[in-house]
C-alpha cells in the first residue's frame, strides 16, 4: 500500500490540515501558535504530535474558537440591543461585563 495513501496516513494529515486550519482561524501569530502546542504537549511543531496529542490541540483550539465566536456574537447582541451602529469600544466593554452579570452573554 502507497504510505501516503494509508489510512494512518490520511487521518494524521487530516488532523494536521484542522489545526492549521484552526490557529489560521484564531488568528496566532506563528509565535503564539508554537507556544499552545508547547504548553498542551511539550512539542513546537504539530508535524510532531502524535494522535493523542493532535487530538488534544484540536479540542483546546476548537473550544478557543467557540469562546471567540460567542465573544463577537456578543458584542454584536450589545450593538444591537443599544440601537447603535457606532458607539465606543468602552461602552461595549462594560455593556458585556453587565450582560454577563445578568447571565445573558
Amino acid at each position: 500500500m502507497n504510505t501516503s495513501t494509508h489510512p494512518h496516513n490520511r487521518t494524521r494529515n487530516r488532523d494536521l490540515a484542522r489545526i492549521h486550519a484552526l490557529a489560521r482561524d484564531l488568528e496566532l501569530p506563528d509565535e503564539a501558535y508554537r507556544a499552545v502546542l508547547y504548553c498542551l504537549t511539550g512539542k513546537r511543531s504539530a508535524g510532531l504530535l502524535d494522535a493523542a496529542e493532535r487530538r488534544k490541540v484540536v479540542a483546546f483550539m476548537t473550544s478557543e474558537l467557540i469562546a471567540k465566536r460567542r465573544a463577537a456574537y456578543a458584542h454584536e447582541v450589545v450593538r444591537l440591543r443599544l440601537g447603535a451602529a457606532l458607539i465606543s469600544d468602552e461602552m461595549v466593554g462594560r455593556s458585556l461585563e453587565a450582560l454577563e452579570v445578568l447571565g445573558v452573554a
